[in-house]
């Protein structure tokens, strides 16, 4: 009897301890356990069994849970696969990480697009207001409290500008102007003739606007005050105005409209003019767009105004652009062909002419979505990725005349021993039909009859007909479109050339300084 009760109290204590596993005491939640992957497996490590873990929980109890109950749910996750240590893991293996993980790349997009749709929202709240705001800022930067006060600034920044111009005037009229006038040469033809004056025009212009700001700046020294913001407005006038006089003399450069003498593209002085004047003013606007831009970001204004205003100017801009291009597409073509007629450009001139317009008009369209999606979203606050494209295409020209210029002195040696070619071959023709015309005097003057000794047409010596015949096959060869020699050769070299460092930079800038490195396509290329 007594074993027999013995055993009934073992019995009822292993009950009392099963009951206090599976119910825990306070009324909890049980938690289920959750089977955990052995990424270490999968990844190729030790081919070892997945442990087993459970998770545990602090939760309120019965009398505290009335409002809230947290109840954590978990399943099982798929064990892990054997990885082959030789192969490493299949797509399969892969597939099964992805299915038990939650892809955050949805819920990411979502996130992204909600924000720009809030702050674009906010952005254009602002927008009416936008005149206010400046005010206020202005007025809180001004150590008088007025607004006006940085209109003083900048009108005696520009009157600075005026005295120091005035003093480069000196210098135009009594130094550049004759060095000008010693460089030019009669009849220029090509890049050899005309970049160097071209060039040498630009370093005078360069010399006279520092002349101009050095002359502002140290006067400018003891009438500004020592404050922050009327520093700010001065640099900035003078900035603006040396970044569009060097830019504005780039363009008299590339497109020559007051020196036709000079001019490299094959235009008309009407249609050089005008591009000149709408390339100019595109420029001057974006060039103080951005300055204007910049100078009320340093002066406090907030920060969804300052976005406003710079998407809504460079918009302006790029619309002047397309406006240019639409206006001036006929002679930018003409350019590109280089006086050629569409029967008479090779291919890549011809590839040239017909997507120059679309391509540069997408480009600016996306360029400016780009860019006004990075500042309303506060990833880079400024205009500059509006503006470096630009500067990385001027650079590109720069370079193909440079090496254009190059080429033309290599092979001015050769021309020269053609045209010297040339003029014997003239002279020797006209001894040849001197002596001709003499032979025939004395047939005809020993014959006494001209009609039997002139035998143009006749069989045996008609020489006419071939003379005629190689005359066309040389002027076909002369009209014929593409590469004759090998200075055509290298002319199309330098173009290439040219392109591939634009389409370089461009890469460079759009994706940084890493986008060409560990990228698959070139690895499989070396490989």
């Amino acid at each position: 009897m007594r074993r027999s009760s013995d055993l009934r109290k073992l019995a009822g204590w292993l009950i009392i301890g099963l009951l206090a596993v599976i119910v825990p005491i306070g009324g909890a939640v049980p938690v289920a356990e959750a089977q955990l992957l052995d990424y270490g497996s999968l990844l190729g490590g030790d081919d070892e069994e997945p442990q087993q873990s459970t998770q545990t929980s602090i939760l309120p109890s019965s009398n505290q849970a009335t409002e809230t109950e947290v109840q954590l749910q978990s399943r099982p996750l798929p064990s892990s696969p054997r990885i082959n240590p030789e192969t490493g893991p299949s797509v399969t293996d892969y597939g099964l990480v992805a299915d038990s993980v939650a892809d955050p790349m949805l819920n990411a997009t979502q996130q992204a697009v909600s924000l720009f749709r809030t702050r674009l929202v906010s952005t254009l709240k602002r927008l009416p207001e936008a005149l206010d705001d400046i005010h206020v800022a202005l007025a809180a930067a001004s150590p008088t409290g007025l607004a006006s006060y940085f209109v003083g600034v900048a009108l005696f920044a520009v009157l600075l500008i005026v005295i120091g111009r005035a003093v480069a005037v000196v210098y135009a009229i009594y130094i550049a102007r004759r060095l000008m006038i010693a460089v030019q040469r009669p009849n220029p033809e090509g890049y050899l003739g005309k970049l160097p004056v071209l060039a040498y025009r630009v370093l005078l212009t360069a010399i006279a606007v520092a002349i101009t700001l050095a002359v502002a700046t140290g006067i400018g020294l003891f009438f500004y005050q020592e404050h922050e913001a009327t520093l700010i407005t001065a640099i900035l006038v003078f900035v603006a105005y040396g970044v569009t006089m060097i830019v504005d003399t780039i363009w008299r450069m590339a497109v020559a409209p007051y020196l036709p003498e000079y001019r490299l593209p094959t235009i008309e002085d009407g249609a050089a003019r005008s591009l000149y004047l709408w390339l100019s003013g595109a420029t001057t606007f974006g060039i103080f767009s951005m300055v204007f831009g910049y100078w009320m970001q340093a002066l406090g204004l907030a920060t969804e105004v300052h976005v406003a205003i710079t998407v809504m100017l460079s918009l302006i801009t790029v619309l002047i652009l397309l406006a240019l291009i639409r206006t001036h597409r006929r002679t930018i073509s003409g350019i590109i062909l280089a006086g050629r007629t569409r029967e008479e450009a090779s291919w890549p001139a011809l590839a040239a002419v017909t997507l120059w317009a679309p391509l540069v008009t997408l480009y600016l369209i996306f360029t400016w979505a780009e860019m006004s999606f990075r500042l309303i979203m506060g990833i880079d606050p400024s205009a500059l990725r509006l503006v470096a494209p630009y500067g990385i295409f001027m650079a590109g020209m720069i370079v193909y005349a440079v090496a254009s210029y190059v080429i033309e002195r290599i092979f001015a040696r050769n021309r020269e021993m053609e045209e010297i070619n040339r003029e014997l071959d003239n002279q020797r023709k006209l001894e040849e039909e001197a002596e001709q015309e003499a032979l025939k005097s004395e047939i005809m003057a020993r014959a006494g009859d001209a009609g039997d000794v002139d035998g143009d047409g006749d069989d045996e010596g008609g020489t006419a007909p071939i003379e005629a015949e190689n005359d066309g096959i040389a002027l076909y060869a002369h009209s014929r479109p593409g590469m004759q020699t090998m200075e055509d050769l290298a002319r199309r070299v330098a173009s290439i050339f040219a392109i591939g460092a634009v389409a370089y930079a461009l890469a460079r800038f759009w994706g940084g300084p890493t986008v060409f490195e560990d990228n698959p396509a070139l690895a499989l290329i070396e490989d």
